[in-house]
């Protein structure tokens, strides 16, 4: 299975329009702005914008994060990582505007930053290319959720 890379998924993001503040996605709890959030707060976290609690194990590193790379991903509840569950925590949101902007520009900041081994809060240290393999599938995962 290929997935679409950082480029190819702008569009997808810039596709999104603002709709009831109230419409959930295909799938889930959230709705649109709330899940621009939840897909924003990753890129955050590794550009070190944002302190996430790390809740990592020698499972989660070892046997999670590799099958995370490759086994498909249900529809519906999936285990996020506690700092990122914007519906659970209330995080704010701005309009669907202002958080599709938000997300092109961290995606944008951390595409010309260099990369320093990274940390996820649920599968610990990982490169760039886990990294980034994870965020990808993560962002076409959720664009789906949402018919982008």
């Amino acid at each position: 299975m290929k997935f679409p890379t950082f480029l190819e998924l702008i569009p997808r993001i810039e596709k999104l329009s603002p709709r009831d503040p109230a419409e959930r996605g295909l799938w889930g709890k959230m709705n649109l702005g709330q899940m621009l959030v939840h897909c924003r707060l990753p890129f955050e976290a590794a550009l070190g914008r944002l302190h996430v609690n790390q809740d990592h194990n020698f499972l989660s590193r070892n046997v999670l994060r590799p099958l995370i790379l490759i086994i498909p991903w249900p529809k519906g509840k999936t285990p996020t990582a506690k700092d990122f569950q914007t519906v659970e925590l209330g995080l704010p949101v701005r309009g669907v505007t202002e958080e599709i902007r938000g997300l092109l520009e961290v995606m944008e900041a951390h595409a010309s930053k260099p990369f320093t081994k990274t940390v996820s809060p649920a599968l610990g240290p990982m490169n760039l290319a886990e990294w980034e393999g994870l965020q990808r599938r993560h962002l076409d995962h959720h664009l789906s959720q949402f018919g982008g």
